[in-house]
């Protein structure tokens, strides 16, 4: 009730009041208190004495020095728990990612009856509160950050076995998205559960996160340029290949950049932006290479010639075992005032160019045999 001028008055119903007197009994001092020196039941602080923090201090180092001990009854706890959630893990790394959380979330436990015991003010029940509601989200959080590291190495491991290193940058990129994303939802449910309004501490991080993609515009492209071009996989680290204006070896596809061993022997690094808008031929994956030689023999020379030594080519070409074939592998393509155009045009089946060169080698001279046998000179 509010007086005109005056102070609050606050009415109590008579129930109430007995409510009260009887609980009083149960807020009395145990009688170890009256043993303790002055200054311990004197000293307060958030309206609790002193004795209570300290009461509260020696539960938390007794907790803290005993959870070491408590991984014997966590362990088969957690390993009949896991069970389920292992089956592409191993149920002991699994039980050893939970192990810290589960040891804290039994701590807090048993620190809150503890609190309970020694029943401090309401006031210092709040901070308390806050503290282990701090501390929960932290060990739920932890928990998560250990789960999704263990689940990230073992897909590295997977990728490291099969030789997709390619894919380890984008796990490095999805590694630490993941933990900066449960940090961040940590941070903003333990504002909330103080009583902090979040939306606003959300709306600036909207902002703030806009500003700096402006502001990275270009690095936030090639990042997104390295996850195209690890997810599509046109190209492999140690594939050959011309990629743009350069030719060379895939050595390391990063987030921001790929980098290409040329002829050269030097290193260029595109940026990933480029690099996935580029037109990629990779030389790698071919499984034939193509042998197309052209010749150009003299116009002097007589239809009857040119017809043999067609003939003559196709014989090279059907004895090689490494050649392919195909109906027309030697044909004439043009007609100048000076000599006649000769193509050969077929595939030399292996996909590996040192032993496309041996056989191109041997093509040649056998081809320059039948020009000497037939006694023809190129123009």
């Amino acid at each position: 009730m509010l007086q005109p001028g005056g102070p609050s008055i606050w009415l109590f119903s008579p129930d109430t009041v007995e409510v009260i007197l009887r609980l009083n009994p149960s807020t009395a001092a145990p009688w170890l208190v009256s043993y303790f020196p002055p200054f311990l039941t004197s000293v307060e602080f958030l309206e609790t004495p002193l004795w209570k923090w300290l009461a509260l201090i020696l539960a938390a180092i007794i907790l803290i020095s005993l959870s070491r001990h408590l991984d014997r009854l966590l362990r088969p706890l957690l390993g009949a728990a896991t069970k389920r959630l292992a089956r592409t893990h191993s149920p002991w790394a699994v039980t050893q990612a939970m192990l810290g959380p589960a040891r804290m979330f039994l701590s807090i436990a048993v620190f809150r009856i503890a609190v309970e015991g020694v029943r401090p003010s309401a006031l210092a029940r709040i901070y308390i509160g806050e503290a282990l509601e701090l501390l929960v989200v932290w060990s739920v959080a932890w928990c998560l950050l250990r789960i999704v590291d263990l689940f990230l190495n073992r897909v590295e491991s997977s990728f490291a076995t099969r030789h997709q290193f390619s894919g380890r940058s984008i796990l490095r990129l999805g590694r630490r998205t993941a933990s900066v994303t449960i940090v961040i939802f940590a941070i903003l449910l333990v504002l909330s559960s103080w009583g902090y309004n979040t939306a606003t501490l959300v709306a600036g991080l909207g902002v703030g996160g806009i500003a700096v993609a402006l502001a990275a515009q270009q690095t936030i492209a090639n990042i997104f340029g390295g996850v195209s071009v690890i997810g599509d996989h046109p190209v492999s680290i140690g594939d050959f290949g011309k990629f743009g204006d350069v030719m060379g070896t895939v050595e390391d596809i990063g987030m921001r950049s790929t980098q290409v061993r040329t002829l050269n022997r030097t290193v260029v690094s595109i940026p990933n932006s480029t690099f996935a808008g580029a037109n990629l031929e990779n030389y790698s994956v071919r499984d034939k290479i193509l042998f197309n030689p052209t010749f150009q023999i003299k116009r002097s020379t007589s239809d009857e010639e040119v017809w043999r030594l067609i003939d003559s080519m196709k014989e090279v070409l059907e004895k090689h075992q490494s050649v392919e074939s195909v109906p027309t592998p030697v044909r004439l393509t043009g007609l100048t005032a000076a000599a006649f155009n000769m193509e050969i045009f077929c595939y030399v089946l292996t996909p590996d160019i040192d032993e496309f060169y041996k056989i191109q080698s041997e093509l040649l001279l056998a081809i320059n045999d039948a020009f000497q046998a037939a006694h023809l000179e190129l123009a």
